[in-house]
């Protein structure tokens, strides 16, 4: 499916996965706290991408690495908290459900880790911390397509741009 995609499409800018996918792409286990690991396996990505930005999404933090990847941060954080309400709440959540869960403290070790490899790679990298979820009975089914939901309408809010008329774009009466 890479091959077709690569060949025929002249226009993706973000292949994104889940942890598992990413270390299946890589065909080894991947540290997801370890920043050495983590910078090998994203140079090491390039090589599967089919796109120049290559999103990935964990327990601990989501990442964009590529071109451009500082104005992912906001979709980053999108994914993240569509996500985590999903996990948390199942899949009748509300907005008082989405709203508690963005207001929960980020996964400290995922903190910790997104500082560290922002600090390392440079605007090479966008990388945002997990909340730090505690559930009994979480949601798991669909986590994945929650998070590109979650992505893509992040992103579609900070691609629009503002709309100014001046005084000769007003209709005359």
């Amino acid at each position: 499916m890479r091959a077709i995609v690569r060949e025929d499409l002249t226009r993706v800018d973000v292949h994104s996965m889940n942890e598992d996918e990413f270390q299946h792409y890589l065909s080894r286990s991947v540290d997801l706290l370890d920043a050495d690991q983590v910078v090998a396996a994203l140079k090491d990505s390039l090589t599967f991408a089919v796109a120049r930005t290559v999103v990935v999404h964990t327990k601990y933090w989501s990442l964009a690495y590529g071109d451009d990847a500082p104005r992912y941060r906001e979709a980053l954080q999108g994914g993240i908290d569509l996500a985590s309400t999903l996990y948390c709440c199942g899949d009748g959540f509300t907005l008082a459900d989405y709203e508690r869960v963005c207001a929960l403290t980020p996964h400290a070790g995922g903190r910790d880790f997104s500082q560290l490899l922002e600090a390392r790679l440079g605007d090479a990298v966008c990388c945002v911390p997990a909340h730090a979820l505690d559930v009994a009975n979480p949601t798991t089914i669909g986590l994945g397509d929650t998070f590109v939901g979650g992505f893509v309408a992040a992103l579609s809010r900070t691609m629009r741009q503002p709309v100014t008329l001046s005084d000769r774009d007003m209709p005359i009466d």
